[in-house]
């Protein structure tokens, strides 16, 4: 298991399963081959992913635990395929600049873990090639170049910008 996921307090986390996703990214981890095309669909493991990252609409503050853990399997498992990154990369920026209503902020304790988990998403993403790649995971791959502290959605730590009070910025979303 990759180190990451025993240096977080997952009881400590809102998320209602919260408990047992250091088992589901366990699961994950050792699968042989991530379905890109599986968020979403009956895939067991991914849609506990998916609910805990952006269930019924809400990014729950497990998404700030979740998200770093997936970044870091994609990024030290060397056998990944570009298409498997994809899905690390597609789950990340659905997560943190969908600005999505409810979005919780990012926990003071895990400001700085998922912020690193941001970066590496990002350099993920800037070592794919995109030209190999079909035109919708394409897509994701330039979102995911662009990502950075700034486009984290209620990133700051100290002060949660309330949905609905940043008009053309969209929900959520700081300093862009």
């Amino acid at each position: 298991m990759i180190p990451l996921v025993s240096t977080i307090d997952w009881g400590a986390l809102s998320y209602q399963n919260a408990r047992d996703l250091p088992m589901v990214l366990a699961d994950i981890e050792r699968a042989k081959k991530w379905d890109p095309g599986a968020l979403g669909q009956t895939s067991g493991q991914w849609d506990e992913i998916a609910a805990s990252t952006y269930g019924e609409g809400n990014v729950p503050d497990a998404a700030y635990a979740v998200i770093p853990c997936l970044v870091e399997m994609a990024v030290s498992q060397p056998h990944r395929t570009d298409e498997e990154r994809c899905l690390v990369i597609s789950t990340t920026v659905d997560t943190v600049v969908g600005g999505y209503k409810g979005s919780a902020g990012v926990p003071s304790r895990l400001y700085a873990v998922f912020n690193r988990g941001i970066q590496q998403a990002r350099s993920l993403a800037l070592a794919l090639h995109t030209a190999e790649l079909p035109a919708g995971l394409r897509l994701n791959v330039v979102a995911g170049r662009l990502l950075a502290p700034a486009t984290l959605v209620a990133a700051n730590p100290f002060k949660v910008t309330p949905c609905g009070n940043l008009p053309k910025l969209g929900c959520g979303v700081t300093n862009l």
